[in-house]
């Protein structure tokens, strides 16, 4: 669908793309290193790999507003907070953020679809 679109076209540009696991995307050359997926990010991510594109799955990211509690792996605990901060951002209803000094708009609502699509404004 359009989440899809939205992340290829980003990655067919030549520009990082971030994407929660299990986000939809194209099925061949997201092995690249610009196409950048993991179980959590952090602000440090944005600041360090510069995304065009941030993909979110509206129910994953729910887990990092509790406490981490015992169904939490180790290598999530570790920077939960981290994560938390990273996530309170891009989980507002607003359609527009700034994040340091990055102006990001919101393309994708999770009112249509599951997914929330950023993209960074340049």
């Amino acid at each position: 669908g359009q989440a899809w679109h939205a992340i290829k076209k980003g990655y067919q540009a030549n520009q990082q793309v971030f994407f929660d696991p299990y986000y939809p995307t194209p099925t061949s050359g997201f092995d690249d290193p610009k196409a950048f997926n993991k179980w959590g990010f952090t602000l440090t991510d944005v600041i360090r790999l510069q995304p065009k594109a941030i993909g979110l799955r509206k129910d994953y990211f729910q887990v990092y507003f509790a406490p981490p509690g015992r169904h939490v792996r180790k290598f999530r605990a570790d920077n939960w907070d981290q994560y938390r901060e990273f996530y309170e951002i891009f989980s507002t209803e607003q359609d527009h953020v700034n994040v340091l000094g990055q102006s990001w708009k919101k393309v994708i609502r999770p009112t249509s679809c599951h997914f929330i699509l950023w993209m960074r404004q340049d």
